[in-house]
């Protein structure tokens, strides 16, 4: 699926370029559903020649310490640690993570719900790229997807502004951005939609935006279920079936 870029994306997409390419770390704060995590995974795979070690990695719970989340970077990158290094984790294990990101050429990781992880495990995550400029002079930047919470835990690494200096935020999409996402999103319900529209008294076109509430991953649900209700049915997609799936999703 290829959404329709939003207002938002002017910012982000450089802001992420850079990134990838191991220049400046940057974040996504913006509420849950808005697409931050679907535009990163795209450019991840666009930049896969300039940051082949690039992925996606979720974090949860607020008990990370330091050495869980550097244990985590290194079985991302394949390497999971030994007994040894694990044992004596701190400048050891942050050391093998350096070194194991410049073998595999990664320049950039991508974290998502990054406001669940605490101030003191994203601040050893960012000493890496400190450690990776000096010992191996190789670029490395961090890209922290999540909610505005994230800020609050950037704010007490005290690394916001220095090793996390550009901040991009996510705002829930206006009913025109829901609008003209939506032929990307399912081509088939914008068909109807679109057709309804035209007619006098069009109400299924606010309904539907009012309903999506701003949220990428809610207008993909409400999709998803009424072209599955279609087919499940054997009858094509009408307004009556879409407005089942709406009133699913009120529930």
């Amino acid at each position: 699926m290829t959404l329709t870029p939003l207002s938002w994306h002017v910012l982000a997409r450089p802001a992420l370029h850079a990134a990838l390419q191991g220049h400046e770390s940057c974040c996504l704060i913006g509420p849950p559903g808005t697409g931050k995590s679907e535009l990163v995974k795209a450019l991840i795979a666009e930049n896969e020649t300039v940051a082949p070690g690039s992925a996606t990695r979720h974090v949860l719970g607020k008990t990370n310490t330091p050495n869980l989340m550097l244990s985590g970077v290194l079985r991302l990158l394949k390497a999971p640690p030994s007994a040894r290094v694990l044992k004596q984790g701190g400048d050891v294990l942050m050391h093998e993570a350096a070194k194991r990101m410049a073998i595999t050429g990664t320049s950039a990781l991508a974290m998502d719900e990054a406001q669940h992880a605490s101030a003191t495990a994203l601040f050893h995550l960012l000493l890496l790229r400190d450690i990776c400029a000096t010992d191996y002079t190789h670029p490395v930047a961090f890209v922290f997807i999540g909610t505005k919470g994230l800020v609050d835990v950037l704010t007490e690494t005290g690394q916001l502004g220095q090793r996390v200096p550009i901040v991009v935020p996510v705002p829930l999409l206006d009913g025109a951005e829901v609008l003209a996402i939506l032929p990307s999103i399912s081509p088939d319900v914008a068909r109807v939609v679109q057709r309804l529209g035209k007619q006098a008294n069009a109400s299924l076109e606010r309904d539907l935006v009012d309903i999506v509430g701003g949220s990428v991953r809610r207008l993909v649900a409400i999709t998803e279920r009424a072209v599955r209700y279609a087919t499940n049915l054997g009858v094509p997609l009408s307004e009556a079936i879409i407005r089942a799936a709406m009133d699913q999703q009120a529930d």
